[in-house]
């Protein structure tokens, strides 16, 4: 029998107050176990368009992949085998999906976030995944993060950031390691010297910003998805499994960071990005892409693996701001993880779970509590609606399944707010802010097979 997942986690709230989020969960799930293709949205990223085929219904962020997290993590914390049964099935779909595609180096929307959910979801206790075609895809990294073969982007999104994160939970295979030593030495080649500090250029992406559609390119991001705050925590994990490279650029870039945090006694919010290091940008915002609640976790992650009581000090300051920042000037428009109230929520609850701050778990619960507002039972999801603004399309208010804009996304960190499972799936947000007795491998049981014998490309059910 495999071991049941080590936790500390509390629950935010009283088994009172946990009844109409456990209402929501459940009403998001009977929703999802046989999903509608038309719920499957392409991630906010490119907010043109819907897309087609088998990769967008089988990705991480809006199709399968993500899904079968969800239901994973639903089993643990109802205990119904037909939540297994639904997340084994779902996975296996989403693998034969992204099965006629190419490969993809894009984290939340190619082929490494269906392996990371498979690799995670494979060692949760009841399931089991073995070495297999998905898992070959360590050695794609390992591949591609060789000198002089990436030419792509460096984040978590889409980039070299989002390798690395698919390298650590493949960890301890040595092709995972030599990947994530490689990841971490591409990240160095790429960065540029700014102010004695280190600095990423990200390419142009879309934006939504003051709920418009906005184009950038040549500045530095500032948010955890396209930008240096989720290279700061990918470090600083690097740095905790014992790649030597990692600490050196760690302290470079925290050093550059820290200079762009507001001081003390003042707002939390800033820009999504700044204008290589000259204190420029637009529309400052707090959600967990963008804004201080993100750096304030990844340097929290930063301080701990390293050590750092100072910059421990600093997150916490500016965690405690972004938390007293009033709703409605974070420009949060619905309930997603990626740029909602679900995200803010979960944030503040990780934070105040690393570090016990009441000021963080107010900020938690009003931000959950805020989430549940946003629930109509008649419209979306399970209630929920997302917000997904379209050049030349009508209404932006869509019925969205995804983990990272949908309903998928809500229902899961609602899990994390009322029960008292440790949400091991955010380390894909790269916000799974650590006490100084976790590592990246903490309660995820060995991977181990059952007694049986019996071995398969995707989890599966022990006789």
């Amino acid at each position: 029998m495999q071991p049941a997942l080590r936790t500390t986690w509390r629950p935010l709230f009283s088994q009172q107050e946990c009844a109409p989020y456990r209402t929501a969960v459940e009403a998001v799930a009977a929703e999802l176990a046989h999903p509608d293709p038309a719920l499957f949205v392409h991630s906010r990223r490119t907010a043109t368009a819907r897309y087609d085929g088998a990769a967008a219904v089988a990705d991480l962020a809006g199709g399968k992949a993500g899904l079968a997290v969800f239901f994973a993590y639903l089993h643990l914390h109802t205990g119904e085998p037909a939540h297994r049964d639904t997340s084994i099935r779902l996975m296996d779909e989403a693998i034969a999906g992204m099965a006629g595609t190419a490969f993809s180096p894009r984290f939340f929307q190619g082929w490494p976030g269906v392996a990371w959910a498979a690799s995670h979801v494979g060692r949760l206790p009841g399931w089991c995944v073995d070495e297999s075609p998905v898992t070959e895809i360590v050695r794609v990294v390992e591949h591609l993060t060789r000198p002089s073969c990436w030419t792509g982007h460096l984040d978590l999104v889409s980039g070299l950031t989002g390798l690395g994160v698919y390298a650590l939970e493949e960890l301890p295979r040595p092709a995972a390691r030599s990947g994530l030593v490689a990841v971490v030495e591409r990240l160095a080649e790429h960065a540029e010297h700014v102010n004695e500090g280190e600095n990423w250029l990200a390419p142009g992406n879309d934006l939504i910003v003051d709920n418009q559609l906005i184009d950038h390119d040549g500045e530095a991001q500032l948010g955890l998805d396209h930008g240096i705050p989720g290279v700061i925590t990918l470090l600083a994990e690097a740095h905790a499994v014992g790649v030597e490279q990692a600490l050196p650029l760690l302290n470079r870039i925290v050093s550059w960071s820290l200079d762009g945090i507001p001081p003390a006694g003042t707002s939390a919010l800033f820009p999504h990005w700044n204008d290589t290091g000259n204190g420029t940008g637009r529309s400052p915002r707090s959600t967990w892409s963008n804004g201080a609640s993100g750096l304030a976790a990844a340097l929290m992650t930063a301080a701990t693996r390293a050590d750092k009581a100072t910059w421990h000090g600093t997150a916490v300051d500016l965690a405690v701001r972004a938390a007293d920042t009033p709703l409605d000037r974070c420009m949060i428009a619905d309930h997603s993880i990626c740029r909602g109230a679900a995200g803010m929520a979960h944030l503040y609850n990780r934070m105040y779970q690393a570090t016990g701050h009441e000021g963080l778990r107010e900020g938690a619960r009003t931000w959950f509590r805020r989430l549940l507002d946003m629930r109509h039972a008649d419209s979306g999801v399970g209630g929920f609606l997302s917000y997904l603004p379209r050049r030349g399309q009508g209404d932006p208010w869509i019925a969205d399944a995804g983990l990272m804009t949908g309903a998928a996304g809500a229902a899961l960190t609602m899990l994390s707010a009322i029960g008292s499972i440790t949400p091991l799936w955010d380390r894909m947000l790269l916000v799974s802010v650590p006490t100084s007795e976790t590592d990246w491998q903490s309660g995820l049981p060995p991977r181990t097979c059952p007694a049986d014998g019996t071995r398969s490309s995707i989890p599966h059910r022990p006789a």
